[in-house]
């Protein structure tokens, strides 16, 4: 959640509200049903993964809901960095998957390692900058998408205000079946 409330009901008798800072996770398994409402202004991101669409089937549905303090956030040098999937983070997933809230400082710059064959999506949720590494400017609310072919530092750079990325990092090429299915 970036701003506002989610407010979540679902078959398996949970009432929650994810506030802003929190994130929900929830793992459909062999079936659940749910509903969100929306009662003040809210930005959020809604994202699914599920590679083993067979194997996910079978097992039991789940729900959780994380507040903004779950999440480990590192402040150094003007980057501010929550980790909301990956290392240290309380959300476990059975797909290879990282995801990180970046916030940069006016004027700072912020280096992504993007190892070998990873693609690093990002969606401008504050600020305009430049990625320095390609050579690329970006404003508020753009869409950015860099492949690895070899490991690389991706540089981030705000211009003269506050920048605030949501970064998703997945495998360039899956192994999942249902991305491999030919027709």
């Amino acid at each position: 959640m970036l701003k506002g409330n989610s407010y979540h009901r679902d078959t398996l008798n949970t009432e929650s509200v994810v506030s802003a800072g929190g994130a929900q996770l929830m793992k459909a398994g062999s079936g659940i049903s749910h509903a969100e409402s929306f009662r003040e202004p809210t930005e959020m991101l809604q994202i699914w993964f599920e590679p083993y669409l067979n194997k996910a089937i079978h097992r039991e549905p789940a729900y959780t809901n994380y507040i903004h303090e779950d999440f480990v956030t590192t402040d150094k040098e003007g980057i501010k960095i929550k980790t909301i999937i990956g290392e240290k983070s309380p959300i476990e997933l059975v797909t290879d998957a990282k995801m990180y809230d970046v916030t940069i400082s006016s004027g700072s710059s912020y280096s992504h390692n993007l190892t070998s064959n990873r693609t690093l999506a990002g969606l401008i949720i504050k600020g305009d900058g430049s990625i320095t590494s390609e050579d690329i400017q970006f404003n508020h609310k753009d869409f950015i998408n860099v492949h690895a072919l070899k490991v690389g530092i991706v540089t981030f750079k705000s211009n003269n205000e506050e920048v605030r990325i949501i970064f998703i990092e997945v495998p360039t090429k899956v192994d999942y079946p249902l991305y491999n299915k030919r027709h």
